[in-house]
């Protein structure tokens, strides 16, 4: 369910009342530490998130973190530019083991994915409610949407759907003169999946 602003029309995507103390579990700290909701700094519209006072991790609604991608693709990447979502801290390192966290929300464990693919920015997600930034994950993640990576990830993703097209008619054409030119006797068996 989407809320707008009854003045402006503004979609608001509140995580809960900013700065209030929520119900929610930080899925980071041992033992769990309680998030608070604050609003985000400097956002046009009445977005808020919730952050872990003692980790510094970010808790952030799918509709939340979708209005802050878009806002991000608006704005120049500051000078000079960030590094592209890759700090040295952040990365996992060989040996390093992966911990999968639970969503604030229905305490489900939620999957690591790398954002966009090629961010190098890996994120704890949960589908039905939304995404876990450690502390610095997602300041890279929005530098990295700045200095267009995002906008180069779905240009390379179009780029590979076409490719596949383009592959998969040429092998449908192939399939189609063999078939045409099948000696006597000889029995092809239909395109398609085999499973």
């Amino acid at each position: 369910l989407q809320r707008f602003c009854h003045s402006c029309g503004t979609r608001i995507a509140p995580e809960a009342l900013a700065s209030a103390r929520s119900e929610y579990s930080c899925p980071s700290c041992r033992p769990a530490r309680r998030l608070s909701s604050r609003r985000i700094p400097d956002s046009a519209t009445a977005l808020s998130m919730l952050e872990c006072g003692s980790c510094a991790g970010i808790w952030l609604g799918h509709p939340t973190f979708d209005a802050l991608q878009e806002r991000a693709r608006r704005e120049t990447p500051p000078e000079p530019l960030a590094p592209a979502g890759r700090p040295e801290a952040d990365r996992v390192r060989a040996g390093k083991k992966i911990t999968y966290r639970p969503c604030p929300i229905c305490r489900k464990l939620m999957v690591r994915r790398a954002f966009a693919g090629s961010s190098g920015v890996v994120l704890d997600v949960c589908g039905a409610h939304g995404l876990w930034f450690d502390s610095t994950e997602l300041e890279a993640t929005l530098a990295w949407i700045r200095g267009g990576g995002l906008t180069r990830a779905e240009e390379r993703l179009a780029a590979e759907r076409k490719e596949a097209a383009r592959r998969e008619a040429i092998a449908k054409q192939e399939f189609r003169e063999v078939v045409a030119e099948k000696p006597a006797g000889l029995q092809v068996l239909p395109a398609g999946p085999f499973f």
